[in-house]
């Protein structure tokens, strides 16, 4: 490894300059429109400054900026595991393990009621080629590994994340699996609350007489709700990191519609959408963070949306992000890195 590779790494302080690939082609994309992943004919790179927050971590909030760093240690990590990480592609001893530590650090860290995790992703290998995929249900092969994804995205818009919560099906904690790993109680208080937010999504959609398509949400009167993603290294970074935009600077963002189909612990059949920002115009600035060496105990918190938000005007969804290039770095060992999805409610 050349001395030029050492110090991109460990330079924290200057900004680093970064290439990120944003949608802008005239037309949204379409329907499961797989070619946004591979035609770079839609998309464009931008060159554009990188921020570390190292050392002032705790200024960056998931009411401000859309994400949060936690310090959390895992049962499946070093320190607490001296072997070395755990299989986290072993759904069983994530399900059983990580599953219920990060639910325990969210409700710690930010009070909610109930938390449950919906799935897994594990990115672990270098490939850019992205058509080896089935991309409709790319959680066919639960051992799959992902590579970092390197198109500026947010996983949900405000009506996909809604749409998401209102497909999770009565059987959702048995088709996930998840019944033996934690208490009927906690599963009766989901989805009890989980009723809770849906009727009252419903009143307000009637009180305003729209159907869900057209509902702008910010009447909505139930319990606070959230879609986070909680992201981790499982061994040092010092490849592909991952970085996130303050989503005050977006100003232009086209969805990427979702069709969902046989989704554990969900109905067989529901529509999402992605959102994906368009860059910056001219004039424009998008700031871009990052954690330089971001360490197994030194977790993500993204917010994908929030129902406070949205009732208060702000961004209702969280920091936009992308994995990105970092010079010198390109004889280091693929990043690896573990993602959960959950649904939160207060």
């Amino acid at each position: 490894m050349s001395q030029i590779a050492r110090q991109t790494v460990r330079t924290f302080a200057a900004p680093v300059s970064a290439t990120f690939n944003y949608y802008t082609a005239d037309e949204p994309p379409t329907e499961d429109d797989v070619s946004l992943l591979t035609d770079s004919g839609r998309l464009s790179p931008f060159t554009l400054l990188v921020h570390s927050i190292r050392q002032s971590e705790e200024k960056f909030t998931l009411d401000v900026h859309g994400f949060q760093i936690l310090k959390h240690n895992s049962s499946l990590l070093p320190p607490l595991n001296p072997d070395g990480a755990a299989d986290f592609h072993s759904s069983d001893v994530v399900k059983s393990t990580y599953w219920p530590e990060i639910t325990a650090l969210l409700r710690e860290q930010f009070g909610a009621r109930t938390v449950a995790i919906i799935n897994t992703t594990v990115r672990d290998v270098n490939t850019r080629d992205m058509t080896a995929y089935d991309h409709k249900n790319p959680r066919k092969n639960p051992n799959a590994s992902f590579p970092p994804f390197f198109i500026v995205h947010g996983d949900y818009t405000a009506a996909g994340a809604c749409s998401h919560l209102r497909a999770v099906a009565p059987t959702f904690y048995d088709e996930l699996g998840t019944t033996p790993y934690t208490t009927l109680e906690e599963r009766d208080a989901f989805l009890s609350l989980h009723s809770q937010v849906v009727t009252a999504q419903n009143a307000a959609m009637k009180e305003a007489g729209v159907d869900d398509s057209h509902w702008d949400r910010s009447n909505y009167a139930g319990p606070r709700w959230a879609m986070f993603s909680v992201w981790r290294p499982l061994s040092t970074v010092q490849r592909s990191p991952l970085a996130l935009v303050d989503p005050r600077d977006l100003t232009s963002s086209v969805e990427l519609p979702r069709v969902y189909r046989n989704r554990p612990g969900f109905v067989p059949e529901y529509k999402s959408a992605n959102l994906i920002p368009r860059g910056p115009k001219g004039g424009e600035e998008h700031r871009w963070y990052w954690l330089p060496d971001q360490k197994v105990d030194e977790v993500l918190a993204i917010k994908l949306f929030d129902s406070e938000s949205q009732k208060k005007g702000g961004p209702v969804f969280g920091a936009p992000h992308s994995a990105f290039e970092l010079e010198g770095t390109s004889d280091f060992p693929p990043r690896r890195s573990a993602e959960l999805r959950a649904i939160v409610i207060w």
